[in-house]
């Protein structure tokens, strides 16, 4: 193309926003018919328009056939004086004006409730919006000439809570809500399940509370590291390991795991992972102290009835299977609700130079758990509940299994 001058190949009526080729010459000047092939740009400042896009606090790029990671265009929102408007820039890659340039008529209103946008992410191709109680697709559509971004919302009653939460995990979109952690199953408002809860495991309840009962949520952080999920808020860290079962599994099948004393207002994985927090950083390592201290661990069932909330049982043995790589010792837990408590130590012995201590000196290596038999002899309970802990230092241990034998006895009289 061809750069004309103003004043010599056209002139412009400001006032009445019209351009006059007639002064032009050929093979400039405006031909009675042809081909369309003029393109004519025009500006104007106008007050606020740049701190529309400058006060945004998300972006990312969509558009085209660019996958996950790429995008033509960016899109940006996030801007608390614009809670629900998005905006989306001209082409990069020297297609167009760039993505520095966002037109002033490129930009849309989620309007179907006052929510705001909280965070933005991308799964199937589409482009997913996420406001406090709602969830919306935005889609790339090229006629030939024209770009669309058509949007629709396909859910109506669940949204995201914080921003920091959203995860693209196994090809889903996880993030956290009022209700607990959600995970996109499909992007299709006709599908009944498009969202599926999967935190019900630590959501916790009024006698056991768990993640829901965390104050400012608002403020979660996150980060899709070694096949975990891991969601940090006040100081604890509710760990979601898809390696042991994935996420879509049955949400009661899932494997979560609570952390004490993990602050992370940002992470970053590679390789290693560190979190960030205040002026302090930390990274994890193979170790067996927390920052020179012990690191308590401990493993707790539920309370089961086996099948029958209306008899009577005697708890005759319990047999947990427990292996470690170091010398340690396990406390295991037997409870009813009655207010007599079964408790045994276990040691559990494997040789380890990197532990050795001469106290505990076994040649013994545990390659596979071993199951201890305990007898608790719980008499005339209905209900059973077992945790194992130790807070030992330089120590680790696992649990495989836990076999329960009981017996049956009269049905409750009362």
């Amino acid at each position: 193309g061809v750069n004309l001058t103003e004043g010599m190949r056209f002139t412009v009526d400001r006032t009445n926003g019209t351009i006059n080729f007639a002064a032009g010459t050929s093979p400039y000047g405006a031909p009675a018919s042809g081909t369309n092939n003029v393109v004519i740009t025009a500006y104007k400042t106008i007050a606020g328009n740049k701190a529309k896009i400058a006060g945004c606090k998300i972006m990312i790029p969509f558009g085209g056939e660019t996958g996950l990671t790429g995008g033509t265009r960016m899109f940006v929102m996030g801007n608390p004086s614009y809670p629900r408007t998005y905006w989306w820039s001209d082409l990069g890659a020297g297609q167009s004006y760039g993505m520095a340039y966002f037109p002033d008529d490129q930009f849309e209103e989620l309007i179907q409730n006052d929510d705001k946008i909280v965070a933005a992410a991308k799964q199937f191709g589409y482009l997913v919006i996420l406001k406090r109680h709602s969830l919306f697709t935005v889609d790339y559509q090229f006629d030939g000439e024209e770009v669309y971004f058509p949007v629709r919302e396909f859910n109506s009653t669940i949204g995201c809570i914080a921003k920091e939460s959203v995860q693209l995990i196994e090809n889903h979109i996880v993030f956290l809500s009022d209700n607990g952690v959600y995970m996109i199953v499909s992007l299709s408002a006709d599908d009944e399940e498009n969202v599926r809860m999967v935190s019900e495991n630590v959501n916790g309840t009024a006698i056991s509370p768990g993640l829901l009962s965390e104050p400012s949520l608002e403020s979660a952080t996150s980060i899709d590291y070694d096949r975990k999920y891991w969601l940090a808020v006040n100081g604890k860290v509710y760990l979601l390991d898809y390696g042991i079962k994935p996420i879509t599994s049955k949400p009661a099948n899932l494997s979560w795991f609570r952390f004490n004393n993990i602050n992370a207002s940002y992470w970053y994985g590679n390789g290693s992972l560190y979190t960030f927090h205040g002026t302090k950083a930390a990274v994890f390592i193979q170790e067996y102290l927390d920052f020179g201290k012990p690191i308590e661990a401990w493993w707790e069932s539920k309370s089961f009835d086996f099948g029958l909330p209306n008899y009577e049982k005697t708890i005759n043995q319990v047999f947990p299977s427990i292996r470690g790589d170091t010398n340690s010792s396990m406390t295991v837990q037997v409870f009813s609700e009655k207010p007599t408590v079964y408790s045994k130590t276990i040691d559990v012995l494997s040789f380890s130079w990197e532990t050795f201590d001469w106290s505990l000196f076994s040649w013994a290596v545990q390659r596979f758990s071993k199951p201890y038999r305990l007898k608790p002899k719980l008499k005339k309970v209905i209900y059973c509940r077992i945790k194992v802990y130790d807070k030992s230092a330089y120590r680790d241990a696992g649990i495989s299994d836990i076999t329960i034998d009981f017996t049956v006895n009269r049905s409750v009289k009362r």
